[in-house]
């Protein structure tokens, strides 16, 4: 799944989640962080924080760590 993300591009994760087999996006985002530790929209931006729009690898699918701003 988190390969075949568009990390330039908007995600329609209401989409995606029904065509993936989830009930709904809560239940999408909900297992997206129990399995990655960030929420999709924290992943998206440390995707496009970390690396150049296509470049030749394996980024896809990796999680920086993201760090908590201050409150």
């Amino acid at each position: 799944m988190l390969q075949d993300i568009d990390v330039a591009g908007d995600v329609p994760w209401a989409d995606l989640a029904a065509d993936l087999g989830w009930f709904d996006q809560a239940h999408l985002i909900r297992d997206f962080r129990r399995h990655t530790g960030v929420t999709p929209t924290q992943y998206m931006d440390a995707q496009r924080r970390t690396f150049i729009p296509g470049e030749p690898g394996d980024a896809a699918g990796f999680v920086p760590e993201v760090v908590a701003l201050p409150r």
